[in-house]
This record gives C-alpha cells, structure tokens and sequence, in this order.
C-alpha cells in the first residue's frame, strides 16, 4: 500500500506538470481512492497473513498459521 501511495503521488506530480495545472486538482480523486484503496487491501492482507501481532483469545481474533507468525509468537505449540 506504501508503495502504491508513493507512486501514485509520483504519478501525480508528472502528470500536473505535464498537463500544467495545480496538483490539488488530484486532492479529490486521492480523498476517494485511498479510502477504497483501504478497503480491497486489508481483507487481501488477512487472506494472505501479512498482518499478525500477539497471540488473543478474544472473539474477533484472527487466527495466523504457526509458518506465518511474528518471531516471538510463531511456536506456541498449535
């Protein structure tokens, strides 16, 4: 998502000089793409197990496989 940020602005940038207008024109489209942007990427994240912290019991926990966790917690005996 850094990544995709930073090129987006890149591209931005190029394409405001280039066309030879004022790059708050993008503030619009950025306001509505970043948040949608947000929500295609974070279901792809658990899909994948990129994101994972420290081992709960909660509810709402989501469960990582061992090969995917975090140093500390990826040998709990599960």
């Amino acid at each position: 998502m850094h990544g995709a940020i930073l090129v987006g602005l890149i591209a931005a940038v190029i394409q405001a000089r280039r066309r030879k207008f004022g790059l708050w024109l993008f503030r619009d489209g950025a306001g509505t793409a970043l948040p949608i942007a947000q929500v295609v990427e974070r279901p792809a994240d658990f899909i994948n197990q990129d994101i994972c912290g420290q081992p709960t019991d909660l509810p709402w926990g989501v469960a990582i496989a061992a090969q995917h966790g975090v140093t500390p917690y990826n040998d709990l005996g599960q």
